[in-house]
C-alpha cells in the first residue's frame, strides 16, 4: 500500500510499503512480517504532473482568444499549485517594459494586472531571466541582504515566487511568474510544472494569435473579391489545380469550385486559336524570374 509521510526536511514523501508474512504461530497466527519501504515520491510527482498536463491541454486546446488562454492557464496552475498569485506577463519588443494583462489572485490577494519595468522584482531576477534560467525565491526577507530595496515585492505582498522565462531566438519575450504572500519551500518539481505551463501558454498564445492573422487576412480577401467584378486565382505549383474566386460566377458561369481543376484542364477550355500561346508564355513564366505575367484569350463560357 502507498501513504505520504513527513521527511526530517518538513516534506511529505510518498512510501510504498510491501508486506509479507516470514513466519506464524502454531495457531496460524502471524508471528514476524518482513517488509520493504521504497520511496516513490518522484513516480508520484510525476504521474500527478502528467495528469495536471493533461488537464491544461484539455482546458486551453479550445480557446482561440489570447486574453481567455492566458487567464485560464493563470488559473489552473495558481490552483494547482496553491499559490496566492499567478501572473503571465508578455514583454514588449524593446525588452523594456512588460504587460500583464490577466492574472489569478487567491481570497483577498490584490491583482497586479498593469504595464511594468521589465526589472520590476529587481536586476538579480532580470539577470536570470535573460540567462533563460527561473528566479527562485523562497522566502525574500531571508534571503536578500539589508541593503537590497524590497518596496517592489512588500507593495505587492510577495514573500516567495517563482519566475519561469521565455526566450526565443535569442529574446526573452515572456515570463510565468507564481507568488506566495508567506515564505515557501519551493519543490523541484513545481518549479519544472512552472516551467512546462510558462511554455504551453506561449505557444498557445502565439498559435491563437497567428490563426487570429489568418482569419483577418481571408476577411479581407472576401471583402476584396466582393467588391470587384474581377476574378481572382491562385495555382498550386505542386499540383497544378487552380482555385478561383466569386467573382468566376458571373464571368465564366462556373461556381469557384467547379473551376477547382488542374491547370490541363483549364487548357481544354481556352479556344482552339489561342490555347498554343497561351500554353507557351504561362509555362515560359513559370521558368523565369519574373514576377508579372499579362496575356488574352478566349475560353468557353458554361453556357
Amino acid at each position: 500500500f502507498e501513504y505520504r509521510m513527513r521527511h526530517s526536511s518538513g516534506d511529505w514523501y510518498w512510501i510504498l510499503i510491501r508486506n509479507k508474512v516470514f513466519a506464524r504461530n502454531k495457531d496460524g497466527s502471524v508471528r514476524e512480517i518482513i517488509g520493504t519501504a521504497t520511496d516513490i515520491t518522484e513516480r508520484k510527482h510525476a504521474e500527478e504532473n502528467a495528469k495536471f498536463i493533461n488537464t491544461l491541454n484539455n482546458a486551453l486546446r479550445p480557446l482561440a482568444d489570447p486574453e481567455e488562454i492566458k487567464a485560464k492557464a493563470a488559473r489552473i496552475l495558481g490552483e494547482y499549485l496553491g499559490a496566492d498569485r499567478c501572473a503571465y506577463a508578455e514583454i514588449e519588443a524593446d525588452e523594456n517594459y512588460l504587460d500583464i494583462t490577466c492574472d489569478y489572485t487567491r481570497g483577498a490577494t490584490p491583482s497586479i494586472v498593469g504595464r511594468f519595468g521589465v526589472d520590476d522584482l529587481g536586476p538579480g531576477v532580470l539577470r536570470l531571466m535573460r540567462m533563460d534560467l527561473p528566479s527562485v525565491v523562497n522566502d525574500i526577507e531571508a534571503e536578500e541582504s539589508a541593503k537590497t530595496d524590497l518596496s517592489a515585492f512588500r507593495r505587492a505582498e510577495i514573500q516567495a515566487l517563482v519566475c519561469a522565462p521565455i526566450i526565443k531566438h535569442g529574446h526573452f519575450v515572456a515570463r510565468m511568474s507564481v507568488q506566495q504572500k508567506t515564505p515557501r519551500r519551493w519543490l523541484r518539481e513545481e518549479v519544472e510544472i512552472i516551467k512546462i505551463v510558462a511554455s504551453r501558454c506561449w505557444e498557445s498564445v502565439a498559435r491563437a494569435r497567428a490563426l487570429r492573422r489568418v482569419r483577418e487576412g481571408e476577411e479581407r480577401l472576401r471583402r476584396i473579391t466582393d467588391a470587384t467584378q474581377d476574378a481572382l486565382w491562385e495555382i498550386d505549383l505542386k499540383t497544378r489545380r487552380l482555385w478561383w474566386s466569386e467573382g468566376a460566377r458571373p464571368l465564366f458561369g462556373h461556381s469557384p469550385g467547379e473551376l477547382e481543376i488542374g491547370l490541363e484542364d483549364w487548357y481544354s477550355g481556352i479556344h482552339p486559336e489561342d490555347v498554343d500561346s497561351v500554353h507557351a508564355k504561362f509555362e515560359m513564366f513559370l521558368r523565369s524570374d519574373g514576377h508579372d505575367c499579362n496575356d488574352e484569350y478566349r475560353f468557353r463560357c458554361a453556357d
